[in-house]
């Protein structure tokens, strides 16, 4: 990007810019945004209310990973050792609760690494709690219900689990050929631009149209979005693929079958900062076993009566003027069979479509937050560091207190340039 905003750094190792290709229907969606009074904005400044073209993290043209753009290089170093295909199972604590080292499991068998510093725990909202917990760091009853001697009594360890729930399968056909041309659609001619040029439609994510930035509820903090409503185009009853949100599959499928085979689009609203939090339990003491993921979403009433509200907010979008007029929209009227005995798009027939249709986004956080020593819950210090163990770090997107407004991918890499800051503060050169 190369915005004129003190908001935005240049030069780093992942960049940043707007999708550099198109498709026609993202085009009329900034318009359509602009009828309801969105302005388009750009979305990483102090300006969060509008709507915009998505920002997606490439260089050249290329997507480019966290892996891309930190661990690849960094693998021709003397002091960095990448073991693949290799799962850590416990912490390895001594008896002052000091962390010296990881157990871990490498083609079948049970391995030992020993720090010379400190561990850093990386292993998400997921996998950090599961660890923590298997290595008797965690809620006391918990651990010990299971087997697990408690070594340092952490009850946030796992709770306080946070994520953008989202509501699927609002849609709208079109009488015109003219969404995002993949597959079949795309051609030589696409691949030919993409690999002597690096344009057209190879540079951009498949499907992705726009995303609408808005305030619905939340008068206390009127520049601040509560919901995002992401629009994308789908080729040929793409909302059909919507199915691989699971538990949704057959719902989905059963339920977009009229429309299959059409072009449209999609609105898909999320809640930007939920107030329903949920957990990561231990299924077992076996640490092969995976962890109980319980999301709890809509737990809280506020987040319900919210999504009605933005699940509404998505119809008026995709029902404006200009979708009808250059794309021949027509809105995808079938109630979903579970709320059939509702009148079709009344607050009844919202709520339980809310309850029926709502998954997350992958963007779960928060279960071992950075907290003040006050607060009972918290499990990192502000330097990231595990109460109660000493040599013992967690850096991934686990320790937010709670989850940010937007995608969480950028946040996370921020948490690890911060994290790695402070290494270097507490131990100088490396």
């Amino acid at each position: 990007m190369h915005s004129k905003t003190p908001f935005r750094g240049f030069g780093g190792p992942v960049g940043v810019e707007e999708i550099p290709w198109v498709p026609p229907a993202g085009r009329v969606a900034i318009r359509a945004g602009e009828e309801m009074g969105l302005k388009k904005i750009d979305y990483n400044t102090d300006t969060n209310i509008g709507s915009s073209l998505y920002q997606i993290t490439t260089k050249n043209r290329e997507r480019i990973s966290s892996a891309d753009a930190f661990l690849l290089p960094g693998l021709q170093r003397r002091n960095l050792k990448l073991q693949i295909n290799s799962q850590v199972i416990q912490i390895i604590l001594n008896a002052d609760n000091r962390a010296i080292g990881v157990k871990y499991i490498h083609n079948n068998e049970v391995k030992r690494a020993f720090a010379q510093r400190e561990v850093i725990i990386s292993g998400g909202a997921v996998d950090t709690p599961k660890l923590l917990m298997l290595s008797g760091i965690g809620p006391r009853e918990h651990l010990e219900k299971l087997g697990i001697k408690n070594r340092v009594d952490l009850p946030g360890v796992g709770q306080n689990l946070q994520d953008h729930v989202a509501v699927l399968g609002i849609s709208w056909t079109i009488n015109h050929n003219i969404s995002t041309p993949i597959f079949t659609r795309i051609g030589k001619r696409a691949m030919l631009d993409y690999r002597e040029m690096r344009s057209g439609p190879l540079t951009a994510p498949l499907g992705v149209c726009a995303l609408y930035h808005l305030n619905i509820d939340s008068p206390h903090e009127p520049h601040v979005p509560d919901t995002h409503i992401a629009m994308g185009c789908m080729l040929e009853g793409q909302l059909y693929g919507l199915a691989s949100f699971q538990p949704l599959k057959q719902s989905v499928q059963d339920y977009t079958r009229p429309i299959y085979g059409r072009d449209g689009y999609y609105m898909i609203p999320a809640l930007a900062r939920p107030k329903s939090v949920g957990s990561i339990t231990l299924r077992s003491k076996n640490p092969l076993d995976p962890p109980i993921v319980d999301p709890n979403c809509l737990s809280h009433p506020d987040d319900v009566e919210l999504m009605i509200k933005a699940s509404k907010a998505s119809r008026r979008l995709g029902n404006a003027k200009i979708f009808r007029s250059v794309l021949g929209a027509e809105a995808f009227s079938e109630p979903v069979p579970d709320c059939a005995h509702f009148e079709f798009e009344s607050d009844a027939y919202w709520r339980c479509y809310v309850h029926g249709w709502s998954t997350v986004s992958a963007h779960m956080t928060s279960t071992c937050k950075m907290a003040p020593d006050s607060d009972p819950m918290g499990v990192v210090t502000p330097r990231l560091k595990v109460r109660g163990v000493k040599n013992l770090r967690v850096i991934d997107a686990s320790v937010m207190p709670s989850v940010t407004s937007g995608n969480t991918n950028a946040p996370t890499v921020m948490i690890a340039e911060r994290g790695a800051d402070l290494i270097k503060e507490d131990y100088g050169k490396i």
